[in-house]
């Protein structure tokens, strides 16, 4: 959160000392209005329209603005978005601005599709697994660990097999196959 905090403040400084107003309140800027957040937060590879702003001239004209930065939807992280507006066609040296921040995150578990029912064997059987096959929202490659609470000695009854997915966010799914074990 310090982090943040500290990025932020950081942005404001360097938005501000970028920025030359004329003075006398001659400027044909007037202002300029994030529309939504100033902070967005959005998931991994999933889609972002940036809402804009608004900027109107001292009249209350609306006036364009260029948009600096973007965001890179597949890649973890945070993103700049700068707004500017300047005087008039030929000076580009004055000019006002706004910033937006993006930040990409990944808070979605991996999923685990678990191919087919409960596994039936007889006691002495070794177990053999019928598959399963997982995927993530951040199109990582993923391993599950599998976790077998029994073996060819275990003695009738109702077993489990866990399997346990995590993807670099931290995010984890853990699914259960049972196995019963019969005389």
């Amino acid at each position: 959160m310090k982090k943040l905090i500290l990025v932020i403040l950081f942005m404001f400084v360097l938005t501000l000392s970028g920025c030359q107003y004329l003075p006398g309140g001659n400027s044909d800027i007037s202002s300029m209005e994030l529309i939504g957040e100033a902070i967005m937060t959005v998931e991994i590879n999933s889609s972002f329209e940036d809402p804009g702003i608004y900027a109107r001239d001292k009249s209350g004209t609306p006036n364009g603005y260029v948009i600096i930065g973007e965001v890179e939807i597949s890649t973890l992280g945070s993103y700049l978005i700068t707004y500017r507006q300047y005087h008039d066609s030929k000076d580009k040296d004055i000019y006002i601005e706004i910033t937006r921040v993006v930040r990409v995150v990944d808070t979605t578990p991996p999923v685990i599709e678990i191919t087919g029912d409960a596994v039936n064997m007889k006691v002495g059987e070794s177990y053999v697994e019928p598959g399963f096959n997982v995927s993530d929202n951040s199109l990582e490659d993923l391993v599950a660990t599998i976790n077998v609470t029994f073996d060819e000695t275990s003695p009738p009854g109702r077993y489990f097999v866990y399997y346990r997915a995590e993807d670099s966010s931290g995010n984890f799914t853990v699914e259960t196959r049972s196995v019963f074990i019969q005389e």
